[in-house]
């Protein structure tokens, strides 16, 4: 009886534990993204604007590091011009970087994996191999 006890308390003990930094941080980005607060970076695709973060961008990809931290023009304005990626392959990333979701199937599997190579995007092109 005493480890049918015990067995409880543990749950409780899991359920009640105290979130994660990075939990917190992750809950943080995904609502800020879905409310378009704080987005200081414009992704440009097909004349299509996706709104989000230098931080983020830059945390997951040397591509955006680079150029968020040098002197090129994205790194003024915010804006990155992107040509020869569907609008829709780069919603599937910005799902993926904010909202942990991804969608594989044969039709978008090699754009998917081409933009997240050509962006460096270091995680996604991991969960693509």
């Amino acid at each position: 009886m005493d480890s049918l006890i015990d067995g409880d308390n543990e749950k409780d003990d899991i359920q009640n534990a105290p979130q994660s930094l990075g939990s917190f941080v992750s809950q943080g980005l995904k609502q800020m993204y879905l409310d378009q607060l704080f987005c200081d970076a414009t992704l440009v695709v097909e004349g299509r604007r996706f709104p989000c973060h230098r931080v983020l961008l830059a945390s997951v990809s040397p591509y955006f590091r680079v150029m968020f931290t040098s002197s090129f023009k994205e790194s003024q304005d915010g804006e990155v011009l992107l040509k020869a990626i569907a609008p829709s392959i780069i919603q599937s990333v910005l799902n993926y970087l904010y909202l942990e979701e991804i969608s594989l199937n044969a039709e978008t599997a090699e754009e998917l994996f081409i933009a997240s190579s050509r962006l460096q995007i270091l995680p996604l092109e991991e969960i693509i191999s």
